[in-house]
């Protein structure tokens, strides 16, 4: 009778996994209570109130980029045979910008946070993660690049006005060099990581490394 009692091992483990959730979960709300222990909840309250509704359409650029950024990253996964589910990934990339703002050095962090919580979710292996986050920051810089290129043609007149009040008469001109750099380095490296399987040798070095 005393043996059958015992919680069996996969009963056990379900425990100390309960346990480690909720202890992380009290550590996240100690972390958030510090973090805003020196708010102006006052302040806060009446700007939204000025603000009125409105107020909300602030996240709605952040939160379809994201959004959007998910599905092109669950397209990347297909391409290495991993299908990984849509709301895993959005769950991933709302964990990794939360370490972008929430921690010193986050933007390096972050990075290598997502292959190992792909990893430990059954997802992919690291290096599949690895190579699919190196392909999609390339990507993102491809696309900044020309999204700054077309800003300093389209709003020529707005960055003519801005260029003249910080007092830099010339800063258009600077912003298509800065659009084509980004460009160019983008191109230059996405061509140097696809070329002779550089992406499938990231993915072959990570794999060695026991997690």
């Amino acid at each position: 009778m005393g043996a059958a009692s015992q919680p069996s091992l996969p009963d056990r483990g379900r425990g100390l996994r309960a346990l480690g959730n909720a202890v992380g979960g009290l550590l996240a709300l100690a972390m958030l209570v510090w973090v805003f222990r020196g708010v102006d909840t006052s302040a806060v309250t009446s700007a939204l109130a000025r603000a009125g509704g409105w107020a909300a359409l602030a996240a709605v650029p952040f939160g379809v980029g994201l959004m959007v950024d998910t599905v092109a990253w669950r397209g990347l996964m297909l391409r290495v045979g991993r299908r990984a589910g849509y709301l895993r990934l959005l769950q991933v990339r709302i964990a990794t910008e939360s370490a972008v703002v929430g921690l010193a050095g986050g933007a390096v962090l972050a990075e290598g946070l997502a292959p190992l919580l792909l990893f430990r979710s059954g997802h992919a292996t690291v290096g599949e993660g690895a190579a699919t986050v190196a392909i999609r920051k390339l990507a993102l810089l491809l696309s900044q690049g020309i999204y700054v290129g077309l800003a300093a043609i389209l709003g020529g007149g707005a960055v003519a006005v801005l260029s003249e009040a910080m007092g830099w008469p010339r800063l258009g001109p600077w912003l298509l060099v800065l659009a084509g750099l980004l460009i160019c380095l983008a191109a230059l490296a996405l061509q140097s990581l696809l070329r002779d399987g550089t992406v499938g040798r990231i993915h072959r070095l990570v794999q060695r490394v026991r997690w």
